[in-house]
């Protein structure tokens, strides 16, 4: 069950996300040819491609995060044997909770202010565009608590680990 939701969220995620890069790509290209075509610019394909990138980067960021694909520099924790790996994951995935809980609240505070903000090009609400935070904040605390488990599962001996240095149970 929670596999198949993780894998439903994960394709709803990356629809969404293509959709956002499409529209983008059109609207700059769209400005382009206008500009330098047809020596008359539009007034909102610049906004429109600005704001697809502002919800491109946020909720490709926790997609990024679900899939353990932002950079780290692990070397030395892969020399430690995989249940202390597993505690430091579960402590850097708690100081990652804690800021996406603060991402959630404050973008959400930012909504109620950006409600009465309204876009020049577009006559946006720019609730709509701020909305990329909190939800990209709900999206994150989704995969932190998946892997949470996953670490919980390992550090107790309940699930074996993946990646680098799995199988071993001594630093070397």
């Amino acid at each position: 069950m929670v596999k198949k939701t993780g894998m439903a969220a994960k394709i709803g995620i990356e629809t969404f996300l293509a959709v956002m890069m499409t529209i983008m790509i059109i609207a700059v290209c769209l400005q382009v040819f206008f500009r330098y075509v047809l020596l008359k610019p539009l007034s909102w394909s610049e906004e429109l491609a600005r704001y697809c990138f502002v919800w491109l980067s946020f909720i490709g960021a926790s997609m990024a995060l679900g899939q353990k694909l932002h950079f780290g520099i692990d070397y030395l924790v892969n020399k430690f044997p995989s249940r202390f790996r597993a505690g430091l994951s579960i402590a850097t995935n708690l100081l990652v909770l804690i800021f996406c809980l603060v991402m959630v609240i404050h973008g959400y505070k930012t909504l109620e202010t950006a409600r009465y903000m309204i876009s020049a090009g577009l006559y946006l609400r720019m609730d709509f565009v701020f909305a990329a935070i909190p939800i990209s904040g709900v999206i994150m605390i989704f995969y932190i608590l998946r892997h949470l488990i996953q670490d919980i599962l390992i550090m107790i001996g309940l699930r074996k680990p993946e990646g680098v240095g799995v199988n071993d149970d001594k630093p070397t």
